[in-house]
């Protein structure tokens, strides 16, 4: 019919009494859809290949005795040589840190099936890491084990809980607000300071401390600044949840998320009626006597 097909041809040369080539004789065997096959295989495996090198994460495979049958490297996971790690056993692979935490959910998926977590400790580079991972079966005979170093992301998690601390524990007021101005998170200073507790005041704005004593152009010359500047501080009047109105020293920053592209507000406020009294009493000390 025309159309194309792969063949695979087994011939041999059949030669007469004196050694004179006669014929040749063979067999002829269509092989397109075996041909197909194997390339669609072959495509299929490239495009495999190709997925597990760009994920982050280590792969091991291990048999019923903890012993590596492959282990395989990540794009931010990189582990020893094959050489080093295949046909042995975790605990002579990786040290116990690692070792004990990954067998011991080896022995859960083969004991019990399903998908086991864990973490461990390992330092291949001299460095203190920490990895997380997971294993659950992959056949009858072999368990499959991801593993990741989370080791920035403790890093930074931690920076962020002393940062968090630090936000707790500082004497000012701090509250963020998101691009349309409506207030994010506020800190324990505010709420002693503003007498707001932190469910009154997320979800409404900075309006709500508005102590009248200052017009539209003192706002809008504010937000000038603001955006022109990304930064404005300066005194400013505000009210306490029980009306009380009282000074302040505020400093607001525009900050961009660089990962989201999204602008918050950040202020940070202290009061100064203390301050102001002080003055007051100076200055009252200086005109009378005693």
């Amino acid at each position: 019919d025309g159309s194309a097909m792969v063949v695979r041809l087994s011939c041999r040369l059949v030669r007469d009494g004196s050694g004179g080539a006669r014929f040749l004789e063979g067999f002829a065997e269509d092989v397109t859809t075996h041909r197909r096959a194997a390339e669609e295989l072959e495509t299929r495996t490239r495009e495999l290949e190709a997925l597990l090198a760009a994920l982050p994460d280590a792969m091991l495979v291990v048999d019923p005795r903890g012993h590596l049958v492959t282990a395989r490297s990540g794009s931010q996971m990189v582990l020893p040589e094959q050489e080093a790690l295949t046909g042995h056993l975790l605990e002579e692979a990786f040290p116990p840190g690692l070792a004990v935490p990954l067998r011991e959910a080896v022995d859960r998926v083969f004991l019990r099936g399903g998908m086991h977590p864990f973490e461990g400790a390992w330092d291949p580079r001299g460095q203190p890491e920490h990895q997380e991972g997971i294993c659950g079966p992959l056949d009858g005979e072999r368990a499959l084990c991801l593993l990741r170093d989370v080791t920035s992301f403790r890093r930074t998690a931690s920076s962020l809980d002393i940062a968090q601390g630090i936000i707790d524990l500082a004497r000012e007021g701090i509250l963020v607000c998101g691009s349309d101005g409506i207030i994010e998170k506020v800190n324990p200073a505010f709420e002693a300071i503003t007498g707001y507790s932190a469910s009154e005041a997320v979800g409404r704005t900075p309006g709500i401390l508005r102590s009248g004593r200052h017009d539209e152009a003192f706002y809008r010359d504010f937000w000038e600044v603001l955006m022109s500047e990304g930064v404005w501080a300066g005194e400013i009047w505000n009210r306490r949840k029980n009306g009380e109105v009282y000074p302040q020293w505020l400093a607001v920053a525009a900050v961009r998320d660089d990962r989201e592209g999204r602008l918050r507000y950040v202020g940070v406020f202290s009061d100064l009626t203390e301050l102001k009294n002080k003055d007051a009493q100076i200055l009252h000390q200086a005109y009378h006597d005693k």
